[in-house]
């Protein structure tokens, strides 16, 4: 179970404005004839080719960029140029859906603690059946929600669509577990990258990748 931490959550100002852009956008979709399952549209990050000219960059990253993605019947699918443009779709309303609903996955995700024979924590590992699960790497309060337990810098590893690893940035695990967390990737369901982000309170960016 997670233990609990200090942590900045948006203002009920911000959550109300994004709920409101969420709704929005739902009605939109329905209104159109499209599934009524097709209910989220935000930013998650994936290979820059499912972007259709649509992805954003992420900073220092080579193989993720920030696609938007909506929900229907069977899972996510890339939005396309048409549909932004016939939905009327626009980049801030939907940063302020993906930051929100970040939040809330962030809160909701497993978390389990790995520690080494000395019973010193060494990494840990998010993960949620939630399909938009990676949109956490957007959280606002990521950092603030593990600082207690990994340190003011701290290095997330993308390693699957509904798993991450996050380690202390003044450890030696990211030299330790390299290889295995390569392994795991080889062998995931839905292997998402093996970019490693730095963490901290200046940025958030990629800093390099795990050699297959």
């Amino acid at each position: 179970m997670r233990e609990p931490s200090m942590r900045h959550n948006l203002s009920k100002h911000m959550k109300r404005a994004a709920l409101g852009i969420f709704v929005a956008l739902i009605s939109a979709t329905s209104a159109q004839g499209e599934d009524p399952k097709a209910k989220r549209v935000i930013y998650l990050p994936r290979p820059a080719y499912e972007g259709e000219g649509l992805s954003e960059p992420i900073e220092g990253a080579q193989k993720l960029h920030s696609v938007p993605m909506r929900e229907w019947t069977y899972g996510l699918r890339p939005i396309t140029p048409k549909l932004w443009e016939t939905k009327s779709l626009n980049r801030e309303s939907i940063w302020a859906v993906t930051e929100a609903l970040a939040e809330e996955l962030l809160l909701a995700a497993e978390m389990i603690e790995h520690r080494n024979e000395k019973k010193v924590l060494t990494h840990l590992e998010l993960r949620s059946d939630d399909p938009f699960f990676s949109a956490v790497l957007y959280a606002p309060s990521l950092r603030l929600e593990f600082a207690d337990f990994l340190g003011d810098a701290f290095y997330l590893i993308p390693i699957e669509k509904t798993r991450f690893y996050l380690l202390p940035a003044l450890s030696r695990t990211l030299e330790r577990e390299g290889e295995k967390f390569v392994r795991e990737y080889q062998d995931a369901k839905s292997p998402l990258a093996l970019e490693v982000f730095l963490i901290t309170k200046e940025a958030r960016r990629a800093i390099g990748e795990l050699q297959q």
